[in-house]
C-alpha cells in the first residue's frame, strides 16, 4: 500500500515511501515479515501507483493553459519531446530519485509515451527498486547484532585507552619522583 501511495502523482512527494520500504526490509530481518512476499507486494504496489499516475497524466492535459505561469502548452511540448528522446531511461531512473518518482509517470502519460514501453520500464524499475530497498533494510537489520557486538567491543577498548591515558597523566603530573622511584625499583632488583 505504501509503495502504491508513494508512486502516485504528487502524493508521493510528501510520503516517505523509500524509508518505509527499507523499514519493512528491516522488520523482515527480525522475523516480523517475509522478505519474498514483501518484494512482490511492494513491486506490485509500485507498478499500480505508477500505472495510475500514468493514466492520470493521459487525462491531465486540461490543466495546461496558455496564461498559466508553469503549466503552459510550451512546457507540455518540451515534456513530450523529452519523453520521445529519453522516455524509457527517465521512467527507469526516475524510480530511484525520490522527488521524481511520483512525477515521472504522470509526465509520461501527459506526453503520450507509448503504453507498452512505459509498462516495460515501469515493471523493471519497480521490481529492482523494491528488491534493492527491501534488501538494504533486510541486511541492515541482520547486521544490527554484529554492529552492537562490535560497538560494545570498541567502547570497552576506548574506555581502557582513556583510563590508561588518565592514569599516566595523573602519575606524570603529580609525582615525577614516584616514576623515577618505580623505574629504579623495577630495573634495579639486584
Amino acid at each position: 500500500m505504501v509503495a502504491l501511495l508513494e508512486s502516485l502523482a504528487f502524493i508521493g512527494s510528501i510520503l516517505p515511501g523509500s524509508i518505509l520500504v527499507i523499514l519493512a526490509g528491516f522488520l523482515s530481518a527480525h522475523g516480523y515479515l517475509e522478505i519474498s512476499k514483501l518484494i512482490w507486494f511492494v513491486t506490485f504496489g509500485a507498478i499500480l501507483g505508477d500505472g495510475f499516475s500514468y493514466w492520470l497524466g493521459t487525462k491531465g492535459k486540461v490543466i495546461f493553459q496558455k496564461n498559466y505561469r508553469w503549466l503552459k502548452y510550451v512546457n507540455l511540448e518540451k515534456g513530450e519531446y523529452f519523453f520521445k528522446k529519453h522516455g524509457g531511461k527517465s521512467v527507469f531512473w526516475g524510480r530511484f530519485i525520490g522527488l521524481l518518482r511520483p512525477i515521472i509517470p504522470f509526465i509520461a502519460g501527459l506526453s503520450k509515451m507509448n503504453k507498452k514501453e512505459f509498462f516495460l520500464w515501469n515493471v523493471t524499475s519497480a521490481f529492482l527498486w523494491a528488491t534493492s530497498h527491501l534488501l538494504i533494510g533486510y541486511f541492515s537489520g541482520g547486521a544490527l547484532g554484529s554492529i552492537k557486538t562490535w560497538s560494545e567491543r570498541v567502547t570497552v577498548l576506548i574506555v581502557i585507552i582513556i583510563f590508561v591515558f588518565i592514569v599516566k597523566k595523573i602519575i606524570t603530573k603529580y609525582s615525577p619522583s614516584l616514576i623515577t622511584s618505580l623505574k629504579s625499583k623495577i630495573f634495579n632488583k639486584n
